[in-house]
């Protein structure tokens, strides 16, 4: 069979709309037979019938005016069209339009363009599922018990859902507008607290501190954190949030006392760190690792090396004994001056024990 019939024949079986047409004026050159079966034709052609078929909608008319401008500036461009089906059922069409060359010959009749046509009417009604199922979640989201928020690398909130919103006293425009960070919510070294999960990768987080409302007032929280994503520190943070102001008031006076006091160990500003009996920081506060300078936390370290990175060896031996006197149950050690930083930045600090 000759070449053009076999082409005519494949592009007459394809399930998508296709047709040529001259750059200049939009001639149609050939329209295959779904495009009739998707919007008919015309006497003008099928070019003309497009133009038909939607000529009473003023937004699809103005998608094929950007499609007929972009045809004739040889650009590839896509727009989907709505047109009412059978029983008046919108149908949603994919019209695309793009460059097409030919081999140059004495019949050449020009710069062509090729129009596409297809039918996305499911693709159309499962995105529609899609986006209700999304508002459904983010319904969900916004109603759950627990406040959650997301912050980036730097502290400042990105996300914040209506519980949270609700505890800490401030809206949904202040998150929007990303006008919030961190440390707004709880102090500075909470805030680098939170930030050092997020340096930390996967590592889960759960912290007592108290978040402060934009009135002032002050509401112990349950704080549990984790990197948005392990392997990249800088996507930030997110945050569960767990009022516990409710449990303050029924619990007993020991557990009211441990909160208490554990949302002064993190919100303390001055460092604090817990040795264990083996002379490892069990675990130490914000302001401990900010005072150290050396951007660690100092969880799991030895305290001895933590303490004495820049002393000389009087200090360190200072340092040994002090520890071995308070981990063996004596107390009254004479505070002890170290060194921290380097260079220009030297810094004193003063440990008690």
């Amino acid at each position: 069979r000759p070449e053009a019939d076999l082409l005519k024949a494949i592009a007459d079986a394809d399930h998508d709309g296709l047709m040529s047409a001259t750059a200049r004026g939009g001639r149609p050159l050939y329209a295959n037979r779904t495009v009739s079966e998707l919007v008919g034709r015309s006497e003008a052609g099928a070019l003309g019938s497009l133009e038909d078929a939607f000529s009473g909608d003023k937004e699809a008319t103005e998608a094929l005016f950007r499609l007929s401008r972009a045809a004739a500036l040889g650009e590839r461009r896509s727009e989907v069209v709505a047109r009412p089906g059978a029983g008046e059922v919108l149908r949603f069409l994919r019209i695309s339009v793009s460059p097409f060359t030919s081999a140059a010959t004495e019949r050449d009749p020009g710069p062509l363009t090729v129009w596409s046509i297809k039918d996305v009417t499911d693709e159309r009604a499962e995105q529609v599922r899609q986006d209700a199922a999304t508002r459904a979640l983010l319904a969900l989201y916004d109603t759950m018990p627990l406040g959650v928020v997301g912050a980036d690398g730097d502290g400042l909130v990105t996300h914040a859902n209506h519980t949270f919103r609700k505890l800490a006293g401030v809206s949904a425009e202040m998150v929007a507008e990303k006008v919030l960070r961190l440390g707004d919510l709880v102090s500075a070294d909470g805030a680098e607290i939170l930030l050092g999960a997020a340096r930390n990768g996967g590592t889960v987080t759960a912290i007592e501190l108290d978040v402060t409302r934009e009135n002032g007032r002050l509401v112990p929280v349950r704080l549990v954190c984790r990197a948005a994503d392990a392997k990249d520190p800088t996507k930030g943070i997110v945050i569960g949030c767990l009022n516990r102001e409710h449990e303050a008031a029924t619990a007993t006076a020991d557990d009211s006392a441990d909160l208490r006091l554990s949302r002064f160990f993190q919100s303390a500003p001055f460092g604090i760190a817990t040795v264990a009996a083996d002379g490892v920081i069990a675990n130490a506060n914000a302001a401990f690792a900010r005072m150290i300078l050396d951007g660690s936390s100092g969880n799991a370290e030895r305290a001895i090396e933590v303490l004495s990175r820049n002393a000389d060896a009087g200090t360190r031996a200072q340092v040994e004994h002090g520890l071995a006197e308070v981990l063996a149950g004596r107390g009254n050690i004479a505070p002890i001056e170290i060194s921290v930083g380097s260079g220009t930045s030297e810094f004193a600090r003063r440990v008690f024990m």
